[in-house]
């Protein structure tokens, strides 16, 4: 039975598939981390980091739209004058325009408290992992799990302070 794409083509819908949903995780997470209802529509914006994209996000701006809840999803470059609180994938910033209808200071406060938690889960798996004791006795998978518990934490770390300073 023949392939239905080449590799080339299979390889570039793989690309795209992580994009579009590496794009609505983003947004749904800046909906979570600023408590916008998922009912409500909002107005998004993106700036792409390679250009090829931008006829992939125009031809699916439908599913965009639907997927995300969103009013519009706008491609914006990075010097224009807007007031924005972003997330950062790997191919595209995603924000939203600042808004004094969100409350800000609750997600503030949640935020803080996020923030400890994850410098406490960090703390907890560097000190493991400065431990000569731990590293000889227990077993390649475990160190490996704590290393990556150590990387997502800091990755968690940075996010939630990324969030405060644009929402400071």
């Amino acid at each position: 039975m023949p392939d239905l794409y080449s590799v080339d083509e299979e390889e570039r819908l793989m690309r795209e598939f992580e994009i579009f949903q590496d794009c609505i995780v983003s947004i749904r997470s800046l909906r979570k981390n600023l408590s916008i209802p998922s009912g409500k529509k909002i107005v998004c914006y993106y700036h792409q980091v390679d250009s090829r994209f931008k006829v992939f996000i125009e031809g699916n701006r439908n599913f965009f739209l639907k997927l995300a809840g969103l009013d519009d999803f706008i491609e914006v470059d990075n010097t224009k004058n807007l007031n924005l609180i972003s997330n950062i994938t790997a191919d595209l910033i995603i924000s939203i325009e600042k808004n004094s209808e969100f409350d800000y200071k609750s997600q503030i406060a949640k935020l803080k408290k996020d923030l400890v938690s994850q410098e406490k889960l960090y703390a907890q798996s560097n000190n493991k992992l400065k431990n000569k004791g731990f590293l000889e006795s227990a077993p390649k998978e475990i160190i490996e799990k704590e290393k990556e518990k150590l990387k997502k934490s800091k990755e968690d770390i940075d996010e939630i302070k990324n969030l405060l300073s644009q929402l400071s």
